[in-house]
């Protein structure tokens, strides 16, 4: 008995794989042409189809089709109210429309904004692309004015005071003096 990584180029061995012993045949093309699926008995495809042989001896698979009468992939979300996994069902036959909180910024881009922007992308392409809905989605970008002003001024103050030069000592009073009013200030609030 061959060993288990023996066929299709280390592929381990399933139910499907049978080699040319094991079918008490001699054959010799399987093991040296590229492998890719299972060795299936010789003249037949693994679902039972007769194989199709070319003038040079070389085997072709016949064209792949799903079974007939086959629905098309469907959607089952999570409801956490029923703690169940149930039908996606648009309310506007196939029309889906989606809003979603995006980032809150008030600094500059990371990849923080960058992984909510693309996460949602690939959520969105799956809707379309592979469960054929016609999706409108619509992202908010929220920025929050008083922090961005704020930093926006702490910016330019700490600019203008590196401008000052100012001796180390000088520097020093400067910090405690502003940690010991903010602490102060944020314990009486």
């Amino acid at each position: 008995m061959p060993n288990d990584t023996d066929l299709c180029r280390g592929a381990p061995r399933t139910a499907v794989h049978q080699t040319a012993a094991e079918l008490g045949t001699r054959n010799t093309e399987h093991r040296s042409a590229p492998c890719t699926t299972a060795a299936p008995p010789r003249g037949r495809s693994a679902l039972g189809g007769r194989l199709v042989h070319s003038g040079k001896g070389k085997r072709v698979q016949p064209p792949w089709s799903p079974p007939e009468g086959t629905a098309g992939p469907q959607l089952r979300l999570y409801n956490s109210l029923t703690r169940t996994k149930e039908p996606f069902v648009p309310q506007r036959g196939n029309k889906v429309t989606w809003y979603c909180c995006g980032p809150t910024v008030y600094d500059a881009s990371h990849m923080g904004h960058a992984r909510s922007y693309i996460s949602f992308d690939i959520l969105r392409r799956i809707l379309r692309d592979y469960f054929k809905y016609d999706v409108l989605y619509c992202m908010n970008i929220t920025d929050i004015d008083d922090k961005i002003i704020k930093r926006a001024r702490q910016n330019f103050l700490l600019e203008e005071y590196k401008k000052k030069k100012l001796p180390a000592e000088n520097v020093l009073k400067d910090v405690l003096t502003a940690r010991d009013t903010r602490g102060s200030s944020t314990s009486s609030s």
